[in-house]
């Protein structure tokens, strides 16, 4: 008991430093900067759970802030003419739609899914740019964009955040999606079809991208297209909150919790590099550094527990003499 109370304090406790360090070095920094940590967080945090399904069975979509974009300007377009009831029902339809046809392709095409994601960001971005016409730019109400206002975004973040977990944690779905992701060639073995369940991870991912989509129009009542594959940099927040997420897992098997953390760290960091005044180039070396550590740590996690374990061994040992 005291082990996992330990644990779950250790969880906890990365933001908190987090928090300390940047509130003692970075002037303006304090407790004002909780909502806006909080805020910024919201949509990456839901960007995280459309993308953990993919990547908990192998798959890495770079395709989601594109995804985000489509579903965006197709929920903005309905917004046009049947407001908020509109948005909602237009970006759902959007990511479901996106997510279909990601889905088929994978299936028939059978090309590496990071490879089908660039193809499907330059094709995304086209279409929205022919969507949204000559402008690459629609508008919507302040109306039809309250849900993306304080506490509205607050509240579905937490409602997506219980329906992940259920889905993660009890839908035969989700077992069937991690043992594919640790051995395909067993859960075909298993009787388990890798293709359907590939199939799904892309339309369960599309719901969560649409709703990423509402609050994306709704923060700023707009949105628009972008070129040059500048979705691209949506991704990387979700996708490294997933990969903090999923390390957190050996102190709390609580993914959609650790997902929640692992944004809450990246958006904490960030607002502190802007309270110490870093110009946007630094924060990028930050980012790619930052995502880099993360993904050595992921790739390494097997080398890294037996070092651990074996240091813990040597100092035990030593203690006893």
């Amino acid at each position: 008991m005291k082990s996992k109370t330990a644990k779950i304090a250790g969880v906890f406790a990365i933001p908190v430093l987090l928090f300390i360090v940047f509130a003692i070095s970075a002037p303006g920094f304090g407790l004002h900067s909780i909502y806006v940590i909080a805020s910024q967080a919201v949509i990456p945090t839901i960007m995280g759970y459309g993308m953990a399904f993919g990547m908990a069975a192998g798959l890495f979509d770079l395709s989601t802030g594109s995804r985000v974009i489509a579903a965006a300007s197709i929920g903005g377009f309905c917004a046009q003419y049947w407001g908020l009831p509109g948005l909602i029902l237009g970006s759902i339809a959007g990511g479901i739609a996106v997510g279909i046809v990601m889905g088929i392709a994978f299936d028939v095409l059978k090309i590496p899914s990071m490879v089908l994601s660039l193809g499907a960001v330059m094709l995304l971005e086209v279409f929205c740019y022919i969507f949204l016409g000559a402008n690459s730019f629609i508008q919507i109400s302040n109306s039809a964009a309250i849900l993306g206002k304080t506490p509205y975004n607050f509240i579905i973040c937490i409602i997506l955040a219980v329906i992940f977990y259920i889905l993660y944690y009890r839908t035969k779905f989700s077992y069937h999606v991690r043992v594919i992701g640790n051995n395909e060639p067993l859960a075909k073995n298993m009787g388990i079809n890798a293709r359907k369940i590939n199939f799904q991870t892309f339309v369960v991912g599309g719901i969560f991208i649409g709703i990423v989509g509402i609050l994306q129009i709704s923060y700023s009542n707009s949105i628009g297209g972008g070129i040059a594959m500048s979705s691209l940099s949506m991704v990387f927040k979700p996708m490294m909150g997933v990969m903090i997420g999923m390390e957190l897992l050996s102190l709390i098997d609580n993914l959609a919790l650790n997902i929640m953390i692992g944004e809450l760290c990246i958006s904490m960091i960030f607002t502190g590099l802007i309270a110490l005044g870093l110009p946007s180039t630094m924060q990028d070396v930050v980012l790619g550094i930052f995502m880099i550590a993360v993904m050595a740590v992921s790739a390494n996690r097997k080398a890294l527990q037996h070092f651990i374990a074996k240091w813990r061994t040597g100092a035990d040992s030593t203690a006893l003499l």
